[in-house]
C-alpha cells in the first residue's frame, strides 16, 4: 500500500507516497509504448487496476490507464519484453488456478488468456524469454509456461516462497 526507493548499497528505504489501494505486481514497459523515449513503470493493483507511475523523486504521480477487465483480478505480476508483449498471472472469475494473460500495456486491458498457469495458484512472481514465462509462486514452485499454447512445466520445486520477480524489457 505504499512506494518506497531503496539505496542499492545500503539498502535503506526512503518512502515516497502511500498507494490508492493495494498493489501486487510491478513492471517497466518498453519505451514507445507509454513514453516516447523511456520504459514506463507501471503498478498493478490487487483489484487489476494498471497505474503508470511516474517518479519526480521524492514524490510519485500515479495515473490510472485501465483495469484487466471484468471477472479478472491480480495474481501477483506482470511483465512487459520488447518484440514480446506484455503478460500478466490473473486470478479469473470461476477458475481454481491462476491464470497467464496477453495485456494491452497502454490500458491494462485482457487481450486474451494464453491459459490456466498449469494447476498452480499464487503466482506473486513472473519473469520470461521469447517463448515462455517463468512463474514463481508462494508454495516454491518455478514453472515454466509456454506464451504460444499455455502448456505448464514445473521446472523446480523449493522451500522457497516466491514473492516476485523481474526480467529486463529487452533481449
Amino acid at each position: 500500500s505504499q512506494l518506497f526507493t531503496c539505496h542499492p548499497e545500503t539498502a535503506v528505504c526512503t518512502l515516497i507516497t502511500s498507494l490508492p489501494s493495494s498493489f501486487n505486481g510491478m513492471t517497466l514497459v518498453p519505451k514507445g509504448l507509454l513514453k516516447p523515449d523511456q520504459d514506463t513503470l507501471v503498478g498493478v493493483a490487487n483489484n487489476g487496476g494498471w497505474y503508470q507511475i511516474d517518479l519526480t523523486l521524492p514524490t510519485a504521480t500515479l495515473t490510472k490507464l485501465g483495469s484487466y477487465g471484468v471477472g479478472y483480478s491480480s495474481s501477483g505480476d506482470a511483465f512487459s519484453i520488447e518484440d514480446v508483449g506484455t503478460f500478466a498471472a490473473v486470478n479469473k472469475t470461476g477458475s481454481s488456478t491462476d491464470v497467464l494473460v496477453s495485456i494491452n500495456p497502454l490500458n491494462g486491458n485482457v487481450i486474451s488468456e494464453v491459459g490456466p498457469i498449469g494447476t498452480y495458484t499464487s503466482v506473486y512472481g513472473l519473469a520470461a524469454s521469447k517463448s515462455s514465462a517463468f512463474a514463481f509462486n508462494s508454495g516454491g514452485e518455478i514453472l515454466e509456461v509456454n506464451l504460444v499454447d499455455g502448456t505448464t512445466t514445473l521446472i523446480k520445486d523449493t522451500t522457497h516462497s516466491w514473492w516476485g520477480a523481474g526480467v529486463t524489457t529487452r533481449f
